[in-house]
């Protein structure tokens, strides 16, 4: 089975049935509900649906339902259809679509009544007293239609164009259509919106605080029309490595030439890194313009989503907007309750490596947290392993024999590390020899190890990725914060660590590129994490630490962190921010030594933004 790289309708599901329903109320309005005073004046707003589908939809749409409507009422009508008189209705959804941009962008009942003007002239004026006249084949008679049409009709002309011109106008004071999704500007309010505003918002504390569960991110996906359900997925959990597995995943698709959706969390640098599509991420514009759309609904929700519930919804609506083949989709929390599970059978599964995380939410023994990261496997599914945790992996294998899935376990024993510094590694796996990341650390080639799992179960599934797709895609990756070189003189490492697990892998990929030297410790934690166990992994290798309070509510005190660095025998100072944390590690590392910064993906960006703010010139940038 091939998969097509792109298979998107311009006609959608969605948009045939408002011009569907737009098209029955037209009917109606005008056979059932209009009213006749007597046999030459009638009224009727039957031209309002028609109107609203042109200028939602376009001029090709509302010209259709006028068509439609016209066709579809004359077999109410003793007289029969004649297709001769089906141009005016044409003409209100044609020229409602041509003034679409002029009403919506600035909407007021002046520019609603002149649109509403031509189809009325031209039309229903002008072109039925031309018909009227062919029809009868009168000398005189286009004259006589029209003087009748400007006399006694030309009344109700005036009347009905007023009527409807105003009614248009309320309903889009309303934003019934906005609330719709169906409105085809977005809204100039929220256009003067700046990124900040619009990242508070979302950044807001209401959105915090609510039970785990699946109900809230359906009950917003719903009322947004399902955008998920129109994609396809490789999802991604695990412990540590799900971002940069991810990010090789990705890489891999779009150098194979699918449209690639990339959602992943947390940011480095700036929020929009979380979703990206091909490399590229949103846009501010892009941001701003969904954050209102799905603003107004999650505002009227009963039980009111989280903040990655939201972000979640606003990432699949821009995936599927922006037509991907495929989105590599990471996992926030575990897995079987977190927001990214509301999804359907992946392509794949992938489980990166596991250790004790999130214990508070997911359960203190592993395999509580491997039942939680087995939640994304689903009936008749792919999956893809990274192994090597015999109590995790014993989990995976059964969720995988109850749901008839088939399991790819990474076989490390076929790794064999060809070269390793601090500009990524060399290495083989399997048939695959001489493979290049450019991503440093020892764990690195069994990250990119499992994403060529990943692949090779995508090749299964019909996807079109050659061997040197994989080759440029693992080379391509860049994934900031994790064992990123920042500078050089003194070299300054930049790494997410923020559970034991990541901090034992941490501090052996240290080790192997420190050549036997010890380093300088920026360090900045959450509380809720195992800071002991850390910290022991730490001391051994560090010169002195310079404690933190990261910008988050989870964060643990400076002082606090200083304190136990000491309790377990290390050098520790306490800074007042991650300005004066930067500058005293520098200062003490000298030119020759080493620093690095660890603790919390969420600390990664403060560190980074202190070094580029201090140290402008000794940014290594890509």
């Amino acid at each position: 089975m091939n998969v097509a790289k792109s298979d998107k309708k311009t006609f959608t599901i969605k948009l045939i049935c408002y011009c569907a329903v737009f098209t029955a109320m037209s009917v109606v309005l005008s056979r059932f509900l209009g009213y006749a005073p007597n046999t030459s004046m009638r009224f009727s707003v039957e031209s309002v649906p028609v109107f609203l589908s042109g200028l939602l939809f376009g001029p090709l749409p509302g010209a259709i339902v006028g068509f439609m409507a016209d066709f579809i009422g004359c077999l109410f009508s003793p007289y029969g259809y004649n297709p001769i008189f089906c141009i005016p209705p044409i003409l209100y959804g044609l020229f409602a679509g041509l003034f679409s941009k002029a009403i919506c962008s600035r909407p007021n009942v002046i520019r609603v009544g002149l649109a509403f003007l031509p189809p009325v002239v031209i039309g229903s004026i002008l072109y039925q007293s031309f018909a009227l006249s062919l029809m009868y084949s009168q000398e005189g008679a286009f004259w006589a239609y029209l003087l009748e049409k400007l006399g006694a009709r030309g009344i109700q002309f005036a009347i009905t164009w007023v009527v409807e011109s105003l009614l248009v106008f309320l309903l889009i004071k309303t934003r019934v259509f906005e609330k719709l999704n169906v409105w085809p500007l977005k809204d100039k309010s929220a256009s003067k919106k700046t990124i900040e505003e619009t990242l508070a918002y979302i950044h807001n504390v209401k959105w915090m605080g609510s039970k785990p569960g699946l109900s809230r991110t359906k009950e917003l996906l719903s009322k947004l029309g399902n955008p998920e359900k129109n994609l396809k997925y490789v999802h991604v959990a695990g412990t540590d490595g799900k971002g940069s597995t991810s990010s090789y995943i990705a890489s891999i698709l779009q150098k194979a030439g699918y449209v690639t959706g990339l959602y992943t969390s947390p940011y480095i640098v700036k929020f929009n890194e979380r979703m990206q599509i091909n490399g590229q991420m949103i846009d501010d514009e892009e941001l701003i313009e969904l954050t209102e759309i799905i603003r107004p609904i999650a505002d009227a929700m009963e039980d009111p989503p989280t903040e990655f519930e939201m972000i979640t919804a606003l990432g699949m609506l821009w995936f599927y907007r922006k037509k991907c083949d495929i989105v590599v989709l990471e996992v926030g929390m575990g897995g079987e309750l977190d927001s990214t599970n509301v999804i359907d059978t992946p392509e794949v599964a992938v489980i990166t490596s596991m250790g004790f995380d999130h214990v508070a939410f997911l359960g203190p023994t592993m395999t509580d947290i491997a039942n939680a990261k087995a939640g994304i496997i689903k009936e008749n599914g792919l999956v893809a392993s990274y192994g090597t945790n015999p109590e995790a992996d014993e989990v995976f294998r059964a969720r995988c024999v109850e749901k008839n899935c088939e399991l790819h376990e990474c076989d490390f024993d076929k790794l064999n590390i060809v070269s390793s510094d601090l500009t990524g590694s060399t290495f083989d796996y399997k048939q695959y020899k001489d493979v290049r990341i450019s991503l440093a650390g020892s764990f690195q080639p069994k990250n990119a190890s499992l994403a060529i799992e990943a692949v090779e179960l995508l090749r299964k599934k019909g996807y079109e990725i050659s061997d040197e797709n994989i080759y440029e895609g693992l080379e391509a990756v860049y994934w900031p914060g994790r064992f990123e070189v920042l500078m050089n003189n003194p070299v300054f490492i930049l790494d997410g660590a923020h559970n034991p697990h990541g901090m034992k892998a941490a501090v052996e990929s240290l080790i192997a590129v420190g050549k036997g030297e010890k380093y300088v410790v920026i360090m900045g934690v959450m509380a809720d994490k195992d800071v002991e166990n850390m910290i022991n992994l730490l001391v051994p290798i560090a010169i002195k630490f310079f404690t933190v309070r990261p910008d988050n509510p989870r964060a643990m005190e400076a002082e606090s962190l200083a304190e136990l660095i000491r309790k377990y025998g290390g050098e520790a100072e306490s800074t007042a921010d991650t300005d004066d944390a930067v500058k005293k590690a520098v200062e003490f590392a000298g030119e020759d030594g080493r620093v690095v910064s660890l603790g919390s993906l969420y600390f990664s960006s403060d560190v980074r933004k202190s070094c580029s703010k201090i140290y402008p010139d000794k940014i290594i940038g890509r």
